[in-house]
């Protein structure tokens, strides 16, 4: 890595810990770290590791319509973490298939609801069946 380069992503990870420590006192309950993202800009972490990089999917209106449910007697916070029904965070990198981690976390889920057990489901195996990509 060039000197230039090691310096420019220095002062981008000292700025990225400045915002972290001020959202740290906004909110003492959430918990920030330095992680391999820690040098991005924001625009390098969204364009490398967020969307579907500008591919856009046209869908119905229908298809993304749920039923109204009734909101009485729900609880002020409710945490699945705290349930058992969440796996570890994973890492998706930059692969493009982020639709797998999304989909294994579901089926995560249900399973827990179904089973009472949490089995942390391969998202790799999802994105070997897929002939589209």
């Amino acid at each position: 890595m060039r000197s230039e380069e090691r310096a420019r992503r220095f002062a981008m990870f000292k700025n990225n810990l400045s915002w972290e420590r001020h959202h740290q006192l906004l909110d003492p309950t959430a918990v920030h770290v330095v992680t391999q993202f820690s040098d991005l800009t924001p625009a390098e972490f969204r364009r490398t590791y967020l969307g579907l990089r500008g591919q856009r999917q046209a869908f119905s209106s229908s298809s993304h319509e749920a039923p109204i449910l009734p909101t009485n007697d729900l609880p002020e916070n409710f945490d699945w973490r705290d349930h058992g029904a969440v796996t570890e965070v994973k890492n998706q990198g930059s692969c493009g298939s982020c639709w797998s981690f999304s989909t294994a976390g579901a089926l995560e889920g249900a399973n827990f609801l179904a089973t009472d057990k949490l089995v942390s489901l391969s998202e790799q195996q999802l994105v070997d069946c897929d002939h589209e990509v």
